[in-house]
Protein backbone atom coordinates (compact mmCIF):
# COMPACT_ATOMS: atom_id res chain seq x y z
CA UNK A 1 0.00 0.00 0.00
CA UNK A 2 1.61 3.51 -0.78
CA UNK A 3 0.37 6.84 0.83
CA UNK A 4 1.07 9.89 1.32
CA UNK A 5 2.09 10.75 5.01
CA UNK A 6 3.05 14.38 5.07
CA UNK A 7 5.15 17.53 3.64
CA UNK A 8 8.12 19.40 4.65
CA UNK A 9 8.83 22.92 3.47
CA UNK A 10 12.41 23.08 4.36
CA UNK A 11 13.20 19.58 2.72
CA UNK A 12 10.27 21.29 0.01
CA UNK A 13 9.68 17.28 -0.33
CA UNK A 14 6.53 14.96 -0.06
CA UNK A 15 6.76 12.30 2.39
CA UNK A 16 5.46 8.89 0.95
CA UNK A 17 4.73 5.55 3.09
CA UNK A 18 5.67 2.35 0.86
CA UNK A 19 5.61 -1.15 2.38
CA UNK A 20 6.14 0.64 5.97
CA UNK A 21 9.37 2.37 5.14
CA UNK A 22 9.31 6.71 4.38
CA UNK A 23 10.33 7.93 1.05
CA UNK A 24 10.70 11.49 0.88
CA UNK A 25 9.87 12.57 -2.93
CA UNK A 26 9.83 16.24 -4.80
CA UNK A 27 6.86 17.23 -6.91
CA UNK A 28 8.34 17.05 -9.41
CA UNK A 29 9.22 13.71 -9.33
CA UNK A 30 5.55 12.90 -9.29
CA UNK A 31 5.19 15.26 -12.64
CA UNK A 32 7.98 13.56 -14.29
CA UNK A 33 6.21 9.94 -13.23
CA UNK A 34 2.78 10.64 -14.22
CA UNK A 35 3.87 12.27 -17.86
CA UNK A 36 5.58 9.07 -18.01
CA UNK A 37 2.89 7.17 -17.75
CA UNK A 38 0.66 9.22 -19.76
CA UNK A 39 3.11 8.88 -22.69
CA UNK A 40 3.86 5.12 -22.10
CA UNK A 41 0.01 3.58 -21.98
CA UNK A 42 -1.38 6.23 -24.75
CA UNK A 43 1.46 4.79 -26.91
CA UNK A 44 -0.62 1.26 -26.00
CA UNK A 45 -3.65 2.75 -26.71
CA UNK A 46 -4.87 2.89 -22.79
CA UNK A 47 -5.98 5.69 -20.54
CA UNK A 48 -4.50 6.85 -17.13
CA UNK A 49 -6.07 9.05 -14.82
CA UNK A 50 -3.40 12.48 -14.96
CA UNK A 51 -2.20 13.55 -11.60
CA UNK A 52 -4.75 15.81 -9.60
CA UNK A 53 -2.52 19.21 -9.81
CA UNK A 54 -4.55 21.57 -7.98
CA UNK A 55 -5.13 19.21 -5.22
CA UNK A 56 -1.73 18.48 -4.85
CA UNK A 57 -0.25 21.86 -5.02
CA UNK A 58 -2.86 22.50 -1.88
CA UNK A 59 -0.79 20.04 0.06
CA UNK A 60 2.66 21.56 -0.48
CA UNK A 61 2.08 25.05 0.10
CA UNK A 62 2.78 24.06 4.15
CA UNK A 63 4.35 21.91 6.59
CA UNK A 64 1.82 18.72 7.79
CA UNK A 65 1.97 15.35 8.87
CA UNK A 66 -0.53 12.29 8.89
CA UNK A 67 -0.81 12.40 12.50
CA UNK A 68 -2.10 16.21 12.26
CA UNK A 69 -4.67 15.13 9.87
CA UNK A 70 -5.94 11.61 12.07
CA UNK A 71 -6.57 14.38 15.00
CA UNK A 72 -8.90 16.77 13.26
CA UNK A 73 -6.21 19.45 13.04
CA UNK A 74 -6.16 19.76 8.83
CA UNK A 75 -9.79 18.99 7.70
CA UNK A 76 -9.17 20.81 4.44
CA UNK A 77 -6.60 18.43 3.19
CA UNK A 78 -8.63 15.14 3.94
CA UNK A 79 -10.46 15.29 0.33
CA UNK A 80 -6.88 16.50 -1.71
CA UNK A 81 -4.67 13.67 0.45
CA UNK A 82 -7.87 10.84 -0.73
CA UNK A 83 -7.86 12.05 -3.92
CA UNK A 84 -4.05 11.90 -4.70
CA UNK A 85 -3.51 8.65 -2.65
CA UNK A 86 -5.85 7.45 -5.06
CA UNK A 87 -4.11 8.44 -7.72
CA UNK A 88 -0.66 7.76 -6.38
CA UNK A 89 -1.91 4.10 -5.72
CA UNK A 90 -2.83 4.12 -9.33
CA UNK A 91 0.61 5.06 -10.21
CA UNK A 92 2.17 2.85 -8.79
CA UNK A 93 0.20 -0.03 -9.80
CA UNK A 94 0.60 0.66 -13.49
CA UNK A 95 4.33 1.61 -13.69
CA UNK A 96 6.38 -0.77 -15.25
CA UNK A 97 8.55 -2.77 -12.71
CA UNK A 98 12.01 -0.90 -13.43
CA UNK A 99 10.31 2.42 -13.40
CA UNK A 100 8.30 1.60 -10.20
CA UNK A 101 11.87 0.88 -8.48
CA UNK A 102 13.09 4.12 -9.93
CA UNK A 103 10.72 5.86 -8.14
CA UNK A 104 10.07 3.83 -4.67
CA UNK A 105 13.24 2.11 -4.09
CA UNK A 106 16.02 4.82 -2.30
CA UNK A 107 19.51 3.87 -3.81
CA UNK A 108 17.88 3.52 -7.03
CA UNK A 109 16.03 6.59 -7.27
CA UNK A 110 19.19 8.62 -5.73
CA UNK A 111 21.43 7.06 -8.51
CA UNK A 112 18.58 7.85 -11.15
CA UNK A 113 19.03 11.45 -9.85
CA UNK A 114 22.48 11.99 -9.43
CA UNK A 115 22.92 11.02 -13.36
CA UNK A 116 20.41 13.18 -14.00
CA UNK A 117 21.70 16.43 -12.08
CA UNK A 118 25.03 15.13 -14.11
CA UNK A 119 22.91 15.20 -17.63
CA UNK A 120 21.67 18.69 -17.46
CA UNK A 121 25.04 20.24 -16.15
CA UNK A 122 26.64 18.58 -18.97
CA UNK A 123 23.98 19.56 -21.33
CA UNK A 124 24.54 23.39 -19.91
CA UNK A 125 28.18 23.14 -20.29
CA UNK A 126 27.74 22.11 -23.94
CA UNK A 127 25.54 24.83 -24.86
CA UNK A 128 28.01 27.32 -22.97
CA UNK A 129 30.80 26.30 -24.99
CA UNK A 130 28.86 26.12 -28.29
CA UNK A 131 29.75 22.69 -28.06
CA UNK A 132 28.24 21.14 -31.68
CA UNK A 133 30.41 18.49 -33.26
CA UNK A 134 31.11 17.57 -36.70
CA UNK A 135 29.82 15.25 -38.80
CA UNK A 136 32.47 12.73 -40.76
CA UNK A 137 31.41 13.83 -43.74
CA UNK A 138 32.20 18.01 -42.84
CA UNK A 139 35.34 16.83 -41.64
CA UNK A 140 35.95 14.79 -44.41
CA UNK A 141 35.98 17.61 -46.79
CA UNK A 142 37.99 19.75 -45.00
CA UNK A 143 39.99 17.32 -45.15
CA UNK A 144 39.85 17.36 -48.82
CA UNK A 145 40.88 20.96 -49.42
CA UNK A 146 43.84 20.74 -47.51
CA UNK A 147 45.10 17.81 -50.08
CA UNK A 148 44.32 20.45 -52.79
CA UNK A 149 46.33 23.01 -50.70
CA UNK A 150 49.05 20.93 -50.17
CA UNK A 151 51.05 17.51 -51.00
CA UNK A 152 51.44 14.73 -49.26
CA UNK A 153 55.35 15.36 -48.30
CA UNK A 154 54.16 19.08 -47.09
CA UNK A 155 51.31 17.62 -44.63
CA UNK A 156 53.38 15.02 -43.27
CA UNK A 157 56.09 17.88 -42.23
CA UNK A 158 52.91 20.22 -41.25
CA UNK A 159 52.35 20.89 -37.78
CA UNK A 160 48.23 20.62 -36.78
CA UNK A 161 46.67 22.97 -34.06
CA UNK A 162 43.07 22.27 -33.22
CA UNK A 163 41.93 25.15 -30.95
CA UNK A 164 38.93 22.85 -29.76
CA UNK A 165 39.05 19.61 -30.65
CA UNK A 166 35.97 18.74 -28.34
CA UNK A 167 35.86 14.86 -28.44
CA UNK A 168 38.95 14.30 -30.70
CA UNK A 169 36.82 13.05 -33.99
CA UNK A 170 39.53 15.73 -36.38
CA UNK A 171 42.40 12.84 -34.82
CA UNK A 172 41.79 10.11 -37.06
CA UNK A 173 40.93 12.20 -40.27
CA UNK A 174 44.68 13.96 -40.26
CA UNK A 175 45.63 10.60 -39.63
CA UNK A 176 44.25 9.88 -42.92
CA UNK A 177 46.21 12.32 -44.97
CA UNK A 178 49.34 11.93 -43.52
CA UNK A 179 49.50 14.13 -40.87
CA UNK A 180 52.22 13.61 -37.70
CA UNK A 181 51.53 16.03 -35.16
CA UNK A 182 48.35 17.75 -33.26
CA UNK A 183 48.28 20.02 -30.78
CA UNK A 184 44.76 20.44 -29.84
CA UNK A 185 43.02 22.57 -27.12
CA UNK A 186 39.62 22.14 -25.46
CA UNK A 187 38.40 24.48 -22.64
CA UNK A 188 36.26 21.61 -21.23
CA UNK A 189 37.67 19.17 -19.14
CA UNK A 190 34.93 16.01 -19.40
CA UNK A 191 35.22 16.74 -22.84
CA UNK A 192 38.96 16.62 -23.44
CA UNK A 193 39.12 13.28 -21.41
CA UNK A 194 36.87 11.83 -24.16
CA UNK A 195 39.72 12.87 -26.78
CA UNK A 196 42.02 11.62 -25.05
CA UNK A 197 40.49 8.34 -25.69
CA UNK A 198 39.84 9.20 -29.68
CA UNK A 199 43.84 9.72 -29.62
CA UNK A 200 44.46 6.12 -28.30
CA UNK A 201 45.79 3.58 -30.75
CA UNK A 202 46.39 6.19 -33.46
CA UNK A 203 49.71 4.99 -34.90
CA UNK A 204 52.45 7.71 -36.16
CA UNK A 205 50.06 10.24 -35.06
CA UNK A 206 51.86 12.85 -31.79
CA UNK A 207 48.52 14.23 -30.68
CA UNK A 208 49.25 16.48 -27.13
CA UNK A 209 46.37 17.56 -25.88
CA UNK A 210 46.01 20.25 -23.16
CA UNK A 211 42.74 21.71 -20.82
CA UNK A 212 42.75 25.49 -22.07
CA UNK A 213 40.89 28.31 -23.11
CA UNK A 214 42.32 28.78 -27.22
CA UNK A 215 42.22 32.72 -26.44
CA UNK A 216 44.01 32.84 -24.10
CA UNK A 217 46.94 31.07 -25.61
CA UNK A 218 50.18 31.85 -27.77
CA UNK A 219 52.23 29.77 -30.64
CA UNK A 220 53.95 26.68 -28.62
CA UNK A 221 56.25 25.35 -31.61
CA UNK A 222 59.34 26.84 -33.76
CA UNK A 223 58.26 29.43 -35.89
CA UNK A 224 60.16 27.18 -39.18
CA UNK A 225 57.28 24.99 -38.89
CA UNK A 226 54.01 25.19 -41.36
CA UNK A 227 51.14 25.90 -38.92
CA UNK A 228 47.40 24.01 -40.10
CA UNK A 229 44.59 24.93 -37.99
CA UNK A 230 41.75 22.99 -38.14
CA UNK A 231 38.59 22.60 -36.58
CA UNK A 232 34.89 24.12 -35.46
CA UNK A 233 34.81 26.77 -33.40
CA UNK A 234 32.15 26.89 -30.67
CA UNK A 235 29.12 28.53 -32.30
CA UNK A 236 27.67 31.90 -31.66
CA UNK A 237 25.13 34.00 -32.75
CA UNK A 238 26.17 37.34 -33.17
CA UNK A 239 26.51 38.97 -36.49
CA UNK A 240 28.48 41.86 -34.65
CA UNK A 241 32.56 40.18 -35.49
CA UNK A 242 34.10 41.49 -32.50
CA UNK A 243 32.24 39.53 -30.37
CA UNK A 244 31.88 36.42 -32.90
CA UNK A 245 33.46 33.50 -31.19
CA UNK A 246 34.27 31.98 -34.78
CA UNK A 247 35.90 35.16 -35.85
CA UNK A 248 37.93 35.78 -32.95
CA UNK A 249 39.19 32.52 -33.13
CA UNK A 250 40.49 33.30 -36.97
CA UNK A 251 42.39 36.35 -35.71
CA UNK A 252 43.85 34.62 -32.82
CA UNK A 253 45.13 31.30 -35.14
CA UNK A 254 46.72 34.19 -37.40
CA UNK A 255 47.86 36.96 -34.80
CA UNK A 256 49.54 34.76 -32.03
CA UNK A 257 49.81 31.55 -33.01
CA UNK A 258 51.34 32.55 -36.92
CA UNK A 259 49.62 29.88 -38.80
CA UNK A 260 49.54 29.54 -42.20
CA UNK A 261 46.57 27.72 -42.90
CA UNK A 262 42.78 28.08 -41.07
CA UNK A 263 40.11 25.53 -41.97
CA UNK A 264 37.51 25.89 -40.37
CA UNK A 265 33.75 24.77 -40.21
CA UNK A 266 32.01 27.34 -39.66
CA UNK A 267 27.93 28.78 -39.11
CA UNK A 268 26.90 29.90 -43.19
CA UNK A 269 26.33 33.02 -41.91
CA UNK A 270 30.33 33.33 -42.28
CA UNK A 271 29.80 32.78 -45.81
CA UNK A 272 28.26 36.89 -46.31
CA UNK A 273 30.71 38.70 -48.57
CA UNK A 274 31.08 41.48 -45.78
CA UNK A 275 31.45 38.90 -43.31
CA UNK A 276 34.76 37.54 -45.59
CA UNK A 277 36.01 41.10 -46.58
CA UNK A 278 36.04 42.14 -42.83
CA UNK A 279 37.96 38.58 -41.85
CA UNK A 280 40.25 39.24 -44.58
CA UNK A 281 41.13 42.94 -44.34
CA UNK A 282 41.90 42.31 -40.91
CA UNK A 283 44.42 39.37 -41.64
CA UNK A 284 46.07 41.51 -43.92
CA UNK A 285 46.74 44.21 -41.50
CA UNK A 286 49.49 42.35 -39.74
CA UNK A 287 51.82 42.03 -42.74
CA UNK A 288 51.33 39.05 -44.55
CA UNK A 289 48.63 38.14 -47.57
CA UNK A 290 46.07 36.55 -46.48
CA UNK A 291 43.15 34.84 -49.05
CA UNK A 292 40.13 32.74 -48.42
CA UNK A 293 41.54 29.67 -50.51
CA UNK A 294 38.28 27.49 -50.33
CA UNK A 295 34.67 28.48 -49.43
CA UNK A 296 32.27 25.42 -49.46
CA UNK A 297 28.85 26.00 -48.53
CA UNK A 298 27.22 22.95 -46.42
CA UNK A 299 23.26 23.86 -46.39
CA UNK A 300 22.74 20.31 -45.45
CA UNK A 301 25.01 19.36 -42.98
CA UNK A 302 24.66 18.58 -39.15
CA UNK A 303 26.25 18.55 -35.94
CA UNK A 304 25.79 15.99 -32.56
CA UNK A 305 25.08 17.75 -29.48
CA UNK A 306 26.52 15.59 -26.33
CA UNK A 307 27.36 12.72 -28.70
CA UNK A 308 23.67 11.78 -28.69
CA UNK A 309 21.55 14.42 -30.68
CA UNK A 310 22.07 15.39 -34.06
CA UNK A 311 21.42 18.79 -35.28
CA UNK A 312 20.71 20.33 -38.92
CA UNK A 313 22.89 23.13 -39.04
CA UNK A 314 23.86 24.83 -42.70
CA UNK A 315 27.23 25.47 -42.55
CA UNK A 316 30.17 26.36 -44.49
CA UNK A 317 33.86 25.18 -44.73
CA UNK A 318 36.43 28.00 -45.19
CA UNK A 319 40.02 27.48 -46.18
CA UNK A 320 41.83 30.78 -45.16
CA UNK A 321 45.72 30.52 -46.31
CA UNK A 322 48.37 32.80 -45.87
CA UNK A 323 50.97 33.35 -48.90
CA UNK A 324 54.36 33.77 -47.74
Amino acid sequence: MVRLVGYDTEKEKIGICYDGKLLWRELSDLQHWDRWLHSHLKKLGRNFERIPTKRLKKLVQNSWSMDEVTEGKRPEMTKSIAVCNKWLSSLIELLPGEEAQSFLNDEIYMNKKEATVARLKAQKAAKDYGQFFSSTSSIEKVCECLQKLYSAQEIESSVFLEPSCGDGRFFQHIQSIRGQKIIAMEIDASVAGLARKSAVGLSNLSVEITIADFLSSSRQIDTESNLIVVGNPPFSNSHNPHDDIAYQFIQHCAVEWCANTIAFILPDRCLKPDYTAKVLADLNLHGHEWKLAESVHEPQSSFDFLGTKKIQKPSVIQIYHRFQ
